[in-house]
C-alpha cells in the first residue's frame, strides 16, 4: 500500500532507495547539491554495478556538482522543462516535492508518496514508465567510456568520449544494416525500419534496444527471455515492460584497448540476440 510521507520521511527514503539498490537506480530532479551521505550512498551504488540514471533540469549543474556525478559509473541527462522529482529503484519508487538538494531537507516543508513493486505494482510501473518517457526525450550529457593503452612501461587506463563511441556505433550499425535506415540524431541512433520481424532498433537504453511492434513480446518475456540472458551473459540485459523491448548494455566494469574493440563487442551482442530470436523462430 502507499505510504505517504513529509519532510524528514522523504529524506530516509531516498537514502533507503539508493542504499538498497541492486540492479537500477533513477533520480529525477530539477536541482542538485549533494550533501556528504547521500554521495557516499551514490558511491557504494556504483561501486555495486548499479546502473545509475540522473536526469537534472532547469539549469545546468555548477562544476563542483557536474565533477561529484561524473565521478561515479552513471548516466547523466539533462531536460530543460524538468518538474518533477522522482526517486526509484527495483523495488519502490517514491515521487515527491523535494529535490536532492540539501537546502531542501532543512528549509522546505515537503510531501511525498512512497510505492511498493509488491503492493503497488500499478502505481510502481507506471511512475518508472513516466521516468522512462522523460529520460526518452532528455539530453545525455555523461555516460563514462574507457580504453585501455598498451605501452613499453605500462597498461594505461584513458577516458575515451561518448560521442567518439556513438559515431563509430552508428557508422557500424549503417554498414551492417543498409535497409533499416539507421539514423542518428544529436546522441540518438534509431532504424527507420525493421531490423529484424517488425523489430526496430534504437539506443534508447544501453547501447541496443529493440522495441516489438507484434504481439510475440509477450511471449518472449514469459517463455524466452531467461534463456535470452543467458546466452548474452557477458552483457546485461534487460526487459523494459512499458515499451515492449528488450534492452542490451555494456557488462560492468568492462575495458577495451580502444572503441573499435568496443564496436566489436557491442555488435557481437546485437547478433548474439537476432540469433537467439531467429532460433525460437519469434
Amino acid at each position: 500500500m502507499a505510504q505517504f510521507l513529509t519532510t524528514r520521511g522523504i529524506g530516509h527514503n531516498i537514502e533507503n532507495i539508493i542504499k538498497d539498490a541492486q540492479k537500477t537506480l533513477y533520480i529525477v530532479t530539477p536541482y542538485i547539491k549533494l550533501e556528504k551521505n547521500i554521495y557516499s550512498q551514490l558511491q557504494q551504488a556504483s561501486r555495486r554495478g548499479v546502473d545509475i540514471v540522473i536526469i537534472y533540469g532547469k539549469t545546468e549543474l555548477n562544476t563542483e556538482q557536474y565533477n561529484l556525478l561524473s565521478a561515479l559509473n552513471c548516466r547523466i541527462f539533462y531536460r530543460e522543462n524538468l518538474h518533477a522529482k522522482c526517486y526509484a529503484n527495483d523495488r519502490h519508487a517514491l515521487i515527491c516535492s523535494m529535490n536532492l538538494h540539501s537546502f531542501s531537507e532543512v528549509n522546505n516543508d515537503e510531501m511525498g508518496v512512497l510505492f511498493d513493486l509488491t503492493n503497488d505494482y500499478d502505481n510502481y510501473n507506471s511512475c518508472l514508465s513516466n521516468v522512462n518517457f522523460i529520460l526518452d526525450n532528455s539530453i545525455l550529457k555523461s555516460e563514462k567510456k574507457v580504453q585501455i593503452v598498451q605501452s613499453q612501461q605500462a597498461i594505461v587506463v584513458e577516458e575515451y568520449d561518448f560521442s567518439d563511441f556513438l559515431n563509430h556505433w552508428y557508422k557500424r550499425l549503417k554498414k551492417e544494416f543498409p535497409k533499416s535506415d539507421i539514423t542518428k540524431v544529436d546522441t540518438s541512433i534509431f532504424s527507420g525500419n525493421d531490423i529484424y520481424k517488425g523489430m526496430t532498433l534504437s539506443t534508447d537504453y544501453g547501447f541496443v534496444t529493440l522495441e516489438f511492434q507484434n504481439k510475440n513480446s509477450k511471449l518472449l518475456r514469459e517463455k524466452h527471455l531467461e534463456d535470452i540472458k543467458a546466452s548474452l551473459s557477458n552483457y546485461r540485459v534487460y526487459w523494459n515492460s512499458p515499451y515492449n523491448s528488450i534492452n542490451i548494455y555494456h557488462k560492468k566494469d568492462i575495458n577495451f584497448k580502444n572503441v573499435n574493440d568496443d564496436v566489436e563487442y557491442c555488435y557481437n551482442g546485437l547478433i548474439i540476440l537476432l540469433n537467439k530470436l531467429r532460433e525460437i523462430n519469434l
